[in-house]
């Protein structure tokens, strides 16, 4: 059963993909209504991930967390890849052929809070097959440095 191209909303809980399908109603150049139209449980395959950086500091800069996988590049369907319900930014391989996904830092910063976080990586594979990968990093609040004394 290839789900891909139905609209659909998916929740991957322990290695079982749900997902329930919605049947939009639309009026007069409006959606008014989604219904559900089906439930679906859909065995899903699970990878190996590992995030980095692995302890993301809030409110430090930075630019991207970024996803290794050992799914080989080119499996996957890129538009699929979310962590935790944040898109992908982009997707590319690495040196030995891997999937790399990035994410924004501002909008993973944005669905943790310290002091950790296990984030699971969902996609579809390019049969059709959902896969998810899960790995725990550490979540620190940048420290508030003490004003400057007086007199120095």
């Amino acid at each position: 059963m290839d789900l891909r191209s139905r609209p659909h909303t998916a929740l991957s809980l322990l290695g079982t993909l749900v997902v329930l399908t919605l049947s939009a109603c639309e009026g007069p150049g409006v959606l008014t209504d989604l219904t559900p139209a089906s439930l679906d449980i859909v065995p899903s395959t699970e990878v190996g991930i590992t995030i980095a950086p692995h302890a993301l500091v809030l409110g430090v800069e930075g630019t991207w967390v970024t996803v290794h996988t050992d799914v080989r590049y080119g499996s996957a369907v890129n538009t699929s890849l979310m962590l935790d319900g944040v898109p992908a930014a982009f997707a590319y391989a690495d040196d030995r052929g891997y999937l790399v996904v990035k994410f924004t830092q501002g909008a993973i910063e944005a669905i943790v809070t310290p002091p950790d976080a296990s984030l699971t990586l969902t996609g579809w594979f390019t049969d059709g097959t959902p896969f998810f990968g899960v790995d725990t990093i550490l979540v620190r609040v940048k420290p508030i440095k003490d004003p400057p004394k007086p007199g120095r």
